[in-house]
């Protein structure tokens, strides 16, 4: 590979950089939850079970605290910019 076929390959790589932190910063939040998760065998699964669901409906962990209990985790779902504007679209 020549130096500007590797210029070019560093290009494209910061273009896709740039593009995902572009998307990260049009998130806004629209649904948050918090779950617990037991220290406790006959508890723990409860609270895994919630979280797994809520990940696949489209939440994210955006935090977690350790409690002498257990733990408590954050779950965030967020709209795009995209996404509201074509619910706004559609509605009008």
């Amino acid at each position: 590979m020549n130096r500007i076929e590797i210029l070019e390959k560093q290009i494209k790589e910061q273009a896709i950089m740039i593009k995902s932190l572009q998307d990260e910063g049009q998130k806004k939040l629209k649904e948050i939850k918090f779950v617990n998760v037991f220290f406790d065998l006959n508890k723990y699964k409860k609270g895994q079970d919630i979280i797994n669901t809520a990940l696949n409906d489209g939440f994210e962990i955006t935090t977690k605290v350790q409690t002498e209990a257990g733990l408590v985790y954050c779950l965030g779902r967020y709209n795009t910019k995209t996404e509201r504007k074509d619910r706004v679209n559609i509605n009008e």
